[in-house]
């Protein structure tokens, strides 16, 4: 049973914590990710039975390279307003179903379960913040990626060699890698806390001070758990094609 924990854990602690609420809350919140999988499968089947439907192609977009007609019967397809407003539509939806399993997750965490419904209401009522907080985060990488080709520009011109411009892009990763460190938990702490977008920043950035290593531990670790679960997931949907795929 899992119980809210009182004081800083270690790095097991964290992870038996995780396994725990992720046992006790996929009972109730399995439906809603189910939800948001059909939102995003269904644009995707609709392309696929498009594509299929191609002369000569059949779907498989291998063929399209020896097969100039087919090609440009691929790109009108995605270059259908339909297409891509339904990929755009699928994606704000998807922030909205995401922000809502956080919600009930939170939910069990703090021992204060909400039904389907709540969940998706406050998720809803979430999404322009979130929706702010990832365009904030997309903006800020521009600009800083912007600026190191600026300095690395200034250095090629001044003749200073590529050894000093890749020192230069080596630390821009660094630098990069250790911010987005720091700020990984401020979409949790938007949804959880409420809290605005620059303070969503703050609070993560004051939860991550002193520990990123032990965070980027934690979450390498889950990354390698869920890079398994969808080996095993890709290695069964793979065996059942082959069985199905002669009908």
């Amino acid at each position: 049973m899992y119980t809210k924990p009182a004081a800083p854990r270690s790095i097991g602690g964290v992870l038996d914590d995780a396994i725990k609420l992720y046992r006790d809350a996929f009972a109730k919140s399995w439906p809603l990710a189910l939800i948001g999988q059909v939102v995003i499968a269904a644009p995707l089947l609709v392309i696929r039975l498009q594509l299929a439907a191609v002369p000569g192609v059949g779907g498989n977009p291998m063929a399209v390279a020896t097969n100039p007609a087919a090609a440009a019967a691929y790109m009108a397809i995605y270059k259908s307003p339909a297409i891509w407003l339904s990929y755009l539509a699928v994606l704000v939806a998807t922030f909205g179903l995401y922000n809502a399993l956080i919600v009930q997750i939170d939910g069990f965490a703090t021992a204060k379960p909400r039904s389907v419904g709540e969940s998706i209401t406050a998720g809803v009522r979430l999404l322009p913040c979130a929706l702010l907080l990832y365009l904030v985060m997309i903006v800020g990488l521009t600009l800083s990626m912007v600026c190191v080709g600026i300095v690395a520009g200034i250095l090629g011109a001044m003749h200073l060699g590529a050894i000093v411009r890749g020192l230069l892009v080596a630390a821009y990763a660094v630098a990069l890698i250790y911010v987005f460190g720091r700020l990984f938990l401020a979409y949790v702490a938007l949804i959880v806390e409420r809290a605005a977008v620059f303070k969503s920043f703050g609070i993560s950035w004051a939860l991550i001070k002193n520990h990123w290593w032990r965070t980027a531990t934690v979450y390498t670790v889950a990354i390698v758990i869920v890079f398994v679960f969808y080996l095993l997931i890709g290695a069964l949907n793979a065996l059942v094609f082959a069985m199905l795929h002669s009908t």
